[in-house]
């Protein structure tokens, strides 16, 4: 939306108008009854060529390559494995303007456990508050170590349920039922 919006500036039509409607989550998704809680088992879910993956970040984090839709419902099942994502995206080549919503927000919400982002992930700190604890600067492969080292240290106490929490609290915003409120909320202004 903020994308939208600033590309349109000062060229709005009185009758168009820029809504947002959250990301929907896969139907079958399964939410596991409870995730591991011995140790940081981190997990990256999507398509790799998005995010930044070193021979050290792999030793560390599990990358479940889940790009084609044919390829995701197998994964689900695996996601109970883990108790964080990994969210760094690589950072865009091109000058085109793309959006990506923070559907791996939404997809760690339901799953119930903390991310770790980059800053350049589009809304994910207009989602989880500039404060999030769980942030690195930049994708350097020294600055996603100290982060996975960050959330390692903080595993299981405050800062980390502060941050689990946090990301929990997204499905105010991407349940079925908020989809569809915001849905509603979207049709009825157009009356």
């Amino acid at each position: 939306m903020k994308a939208l919006k600033k590309l349109t500036a000062g060229q709005e039509d009185p009758e168009s108008r820029v809504s947002l409607l959250h990301h929907n989550l896969d139907e079958r998704m399964i939410v596991p009854a409870e995730y591991p809680s011995d140790r940081l088992r981190p997990v990256y879910f999507g398509a790799l060529e998005n995010t930044i993956a070193t021979d050290a970040i792999r030793e560390r984090v599990t990358f479940l390559k889940a790009d084609q839709a044919n390829e995701v419902a197998p994964l689900f099942r695996q996601l109970a494995k883990f108790n964080l994502h990994y969210c760094i995206r690589r950072p865009a080549i091109s000058t085109e303007v793309i959006a990506k919503p923070f559907t791996k927000g939404f997809v760690a919400s339901h799953i119930g456990v903390p991310v770790l982002i980059s800053k350049n992930v589009d809304d994910a700190l207009d989602l989880l508050g500039n404060d999030y604890p769980f942030v690195v600067e930049d994708t350097a492969e020294r600055e996603i170590l100290a982060g996975l080292d960050h959330v390692a240290d903080s595993f299981g106490g405050p800062v980390w349920s502060d941050a689990k929490d946090r990301v929990a609290s997204l499905q105010t915003l991407c349940s079925r039922e908020a989809i569809a409120g915001q849905f509603m909320d979207i049709v009825s202004s157009l009356r």
